[in-house]
């Protein structure tokens, strides 16, 4: 059944994230602007349109489903949208839409850090520790932000002047690569309460604060003013809280100021861990005091696309499309002014946290830049008209 967003399906869509959504991507699929694919009894799928006439039909993550109706939930949205493209699912639902006829390509790599020696799934792992060498980036941002007097605290959205999120939010847009505005879809977009008169243009209508099991985690300064704060969207599995995912992350640039960051002094940026990441490691202590399983740092988009996941000795040219690995090679080394793939991909790694794969999918081999670039127009980012720019100025 497709159907559109309908704030009265909301506990219908709830209700199957907390039996199967374990993908960090699984709560930014009760974003008002999606839309849903729902079968009652199997689950749903959250996709949306792009293009100038909806022409390409975009999926988010994987299907929210147990792993016994997935191969159901692909078939029948496959039959009402036989081309649609798929972003930043997991091994599995790559393997059921190979038996689809789709091409997978790598996509990134998501981080995620295990904070109990046991996954919710019941595998044995090591816990994650910030003990060692290699670690030390990240201790020295937590215990610089104490040593300068900074207090990381958890509040609810309701505490806050909403004035204050926004200040914050549009200072940090702007000093993005690309200032077009909140980002969306792959990430929530910030809202702020309709009813306290202060909302974003374009989504006055998201209210973190009645979001279900989202939390957010603010840094104040020693004069007890904001300087950054961190949301947390909550993972589920078969009706358990099982983690946490870091889904939007803002700052002033007074934090980089008071934490005395080191900057590249021909950018201006920052360089090494700072007020974030300290705000991560209160969160991570915290989440490990509740028995919380897993923390997810998020995607670190086209690092490590090698494209030899599903080769085997019966297919040795592999399952994936030249065009796609060549365009994703072609951003991760080549687009970092169009955003920072790179630095993006060394700062997760200074966590050394567990890394997975995600995959791309997508059947037809001569639309794919174009299916790529409306894709990410649905975030915000219209990928052909900022390579435009970049090449003329």
């Amino acid at each position: 059944m497709l159907i559109p967003y309908d704030p009265w399906l909301r506990k219908d869509l709830l209700a199957h994230i907390r039996q199967n959504g374990e993908s960090s991507l699984a709560y930014a699929a009760l974003q008002p602007n999606i839309k849903h694919f729902l079968d009652p009894d199997r689950g749903f799928i959250a996709y949306n349109l792009g293009g100038r006439f909806n022409e390409s039909v975009i999926v988010l993550g994987k299907p929210i489903c147990s792993d016994s109706d997935l191969e159901q939930l692909v078939e029948s949205f496959s039959s009402s949208y036989p081309k649609a493209v798929y972003f930043q699912v997991d091994r599995q639902t790559a393997k059921v839409l190979n038996q689809f006829k789709y091409k997978i390509n790598d996509f990134g790599l998501e981080t995620y850090l295990d904070l109990t020696n046991e996954t919710y799934r019941g595998k044995q792992v090591e816990q994650y520790s910030l003990a060692g060498k290699k670690k030390q980036n990240i201790r020295t941002a937590y215990n610089r932000a104490k040593k300068e007097g900074i207090e990381i605290i958890e509040k609810p959205f309701d505490d806050i002047d909403p004035s204050d999120i926004l200040d914050i939010s549009n200072e940090w847009i702007l000093t993005k690569l690309v200032s077009t505005g909140e980002l969306k879809y792959l990430a929530r977009p910030i809202g702020i309460n309709e009813d306290s008169g202060v909302a974003l243009p374009d989504q006055p209508y998201l209210r973190y604060q009645d979001d279900e099991g989202v939390r957010v985690f603010f840094a104040y300064s020693p004069k007890g003013e904001i300087l950054a704060f961190t949301i947390y969207d909550p993972i589920y599995y078969r009706g358990e809280l099982v983690g946490y995912a870091a889904n939007v992350l803002r700052k002033k640039k007074e934090a980089q100021d008071q934490l005395r960051e080191p900057t590249d002094n021909r950018t201006g940026k920052e360089v090494t861990p700072g007020i974030l990441d300290a705000i991560n490691v209160e969160a991570m202590n915290r989440f490990k005091e509740e028995s919380i399983n897993i923390m997810a740092l998020g995607l670190s988009p086209f690092a490590d696309i090698n494209d030899q996941e599903f080769i085997t000795e019966d297919n040795l040219k592999g399952i994936h499309n030249l065009w796609t690995h060549n365009i994703f090679s072609f951003y991760y080394d080549h687009g970092n002014a169009l955003f920072n793939f790179q630095k993006l991909t060394h700062h997760k790694a200074l966590y050394r946290g567990r890394e997975e794969k995600t995959f791309f999918a997508a059947k037809q081999k001569l639309m794919q830049l174009w299916h790529i670039n409306n894709a990410y127009g649905v975030t915000g980012i219209n990928v052909l008209t900022q390579i435009w720019r970049m090449l003329h100025t």
